[in-house]
């Protein structure tokens, strides 16, 4: 009687993990569906509890944590700040490429952190200490792991540098993340089919789009590109490059960080900027050419999962 009784105490704790789980995804794909307009950060997963032993061992020691014991899989740090790190630390690690800076905070949140969190795991900045994103990068920029600035017309934090021989990073263990991508392309998490046999489940994948607005749409014929779909940031931006090497922009410059403006790109930078009265500039820094070229984009969030897609206005929460 007492096997039965403890066999069925445990049918009901997997019952409840399971109904537990499957709700965390309901309330995944309902705040999922409402793109940025609400403004708070989308929860991935659902909350595991954690290990902080096991943890420090992983990184110290590169094994995997243990599953047993636990119906919710792996076991990661319950504090927020320090899962919010170790999210930051896989994606400069593992996503984030020097081709990509610089790179916009809500960028780095929907394309790399939020990819590259723990198996499990639920990242919510406003549970963290920091509460906003530029705090939170501001901490790291601090410790000499990135360097960043505030961008002056949007106030955006724009991470601009990776020092890829800090410590935090040359001590870092990479992971399997929850997206399954630590060491290539692998499958995602499987489920059973009415078989028995064990089939993918494509991940939710929330991403920042761009689309073409009537201010850029002369950049966009001109190279080629079409102004009605829509663009990652680096694809985006390496229009407005392209725009630059095609009209030779980067010709009788004073040194080769500027480029000249010519009336197609200026219009589309600034038309509607620049105040009357006011001159418009005839050059404009090369590091600053893809942000100056996104803010005249259109954001939008794209919300994914396999061959199902929804796109909303407005920016992923930052």
């Amino acid at each position: 009687l007492d096997a039965l009784a403890a066999q069925d105490n445990g049918q009901k704790e997997d019952a409840n993990a399971a109904a537990a789980a499957a709700s965390d995804l309901e309330q995944l794909s309902d705040a999922s569906s409402s793109g940025g307009a609400t403004g708070s950060t989308p929860e991935l997963a659902a909350q595991p509890s954690s290990d902080q032993a096991e943890w420090h061992a992983v990184q110290q020691n590169g094994a995997a944590p243990s599953t047993s014991g636990s119906s919710r899989g792996l076991s990661w740090p319950d504090d927020m700040d320090k899962l919010l790190e170790v999210a930051l630390l896989q994606a400069l690690h593992r996503s984030v490429k020097d081709a990509d800076l610089p790179l916009n905070s809500s960028s780095l949140w929907s394309q790399h952190i939020t990819h590259s969190r723990p198996p499990g795991s639920t990242l919510d900045i406003k549970k963290s200490s920091h509460k906003k994103m530029s705090k939170f990068l501001q901490v790291y920029s601090k410790q000499g792991l990135i360097s960043t600035k505030e961008d002056k017309h949007s106030g955006n934090t724009i991470v601009t540098g990776i020092n890829r021989n800090h410590t935090l990073l040359a001590d870092y263990r990479p992971y399997k993340t929850a997206d399954g991508a630590a060491a290539g392309p692998q499958l995602a998490d499987t489920a059973p089919a009415s078989g028995g046999t064990a089939v993918p489940i494509a991940p939710l994948a929330i991403e920042e789009v761009y689309k073409p607005t009537k201010e850029v749409k002369a950049v966009f014929e001109a190279v080629g590109a079409s102004s009605d779909a829509l663009y990652s940031a680096s694809a985006a931006a390496a229009v407005a490059s392209d725009y630059a090497k095609q009209a030779q922009l980067d010709q009788m410059t004073p040194d080769n960080t500027v480029l000249v403006l010519d009336a197609t790109l200026c219009d589309a930078l600034y038309k509607g900027v620049i105040k009357k009265g006011e001159l418009y500039p005839t050059h404009i820094a090369k590091a600053e050419l893809r942000e100056a070229f996104l803010r005249r984009l259109q954001g939008q969030t794209c919300i994914s999962r396999g061959q199902q897609q929804v796109v909303r206005k407005g920016q992923p929460p930052t």
